[in-house]
Formats: C-alpha cells, structure tokens, sequence
C-alpha cells in the first residue's frame, strides 16, 4: 500500500504504520469531543503483511469466547426462558417486567431469541472471515520503491 498505509490484523482495514506498527485507530469521538470509545485491539500491533499473531490471539481470546457466549444465550432464550422480561427504560417510559402472564410476553421472547440468534449469525460470520485470513496467511516481504 503506498502512504505508509499497511493492514490492521484485526480490522483489516489500511491504517497508517509508519513506525512499524499499526496507528491508533478505531476509535470513536462522540460528539466530537469529551471521552473516546473503544480502540481496535489491531493498534500497535504489527501489519497484516508482517505477522497475524495478534489475530491468532484476538480469535482464541476474544472470538471463539464470545462465540460460546452466544451460543449458551440461544439456548438459555429457547430452552429455558426466563419468566420474567425486563423491558429497557426509553426517554418516555421507565423500565418495566413483563412476566409470562402479560399480553406482551410471547411477543417479547421472541423479540429476545431473535436477537440471541442474530448475534450469534454475526459472531459466527467474524470468526469464519478471520479463520479464513489466517488460513490465507503469508507473510509479504517489503517492497522498494522504484
């Protein structure tokens, strides 16, 4: 990549490496000021082209857990569902139980499952694309500027 841009093992994103290692990134400024979100766990770490032990790490550590979380918060909502729902506050309304005698409950479960499900599709879609980079893996020697 030209401009000292390399790939973040993590997000594999092009990012600034000047120095070696992967710029910060990933964060966020809400509101443009004031406290930062979360940084992509790939900053400081070396590029894509040079080395995926970062991301062999973020896999066993951080993927396949979440992963095994999600999947025991499927079959938890399925198999063994709560009998009462907490309902979120919003701006207008304070929250609120919904148990399984209320209008609301069958209708809340599946809401629930669903997003268990959906959240478990996405984890799982992650680790598959990251699996796969790594498969691919090879290191890139650098290459001089004509």
């Amino acid at each position: 990549m030209s401009d000292g841009r390399k790939t973040c093992q993590i997000c594999a994103r092009a990012i600034k490496a000047n120095t070696g290692v992967i710029a910060h990134h990933g964060y966020q400024r809400p509101h443009g000021w004031g406290h930062q979100t979360a940084s992509c766990p790939g900053s400081r770490e070396l590029p894509f082209e040079e080395s995926c032990a970062a991301l062999r790490g973020y896999i066993e550590h951080t993927l396949r857990p979440a992963k095994a979380q999600a999947e025991a918060t499927v079959e938890r909502w399925n198999s063994n569902p709560p009998k009462e729902i907490l309902v979120p506050a919003t701006r207008y309304n304070e929250s609120r139980p919904v148990t399984e005698n209320d209008d609301d409950y069958e209708r809340l479960l599946f809401v629930r499952q669903r997003e268990a499900a959906a959240e478990l599709t996405a984890i799982t879609r992650q680790l598959e694309r990251q699996l796969e980079r790594i498969s691919n893996w090879r290191a890139q020697p650098e290459t001089e500027a004509a």
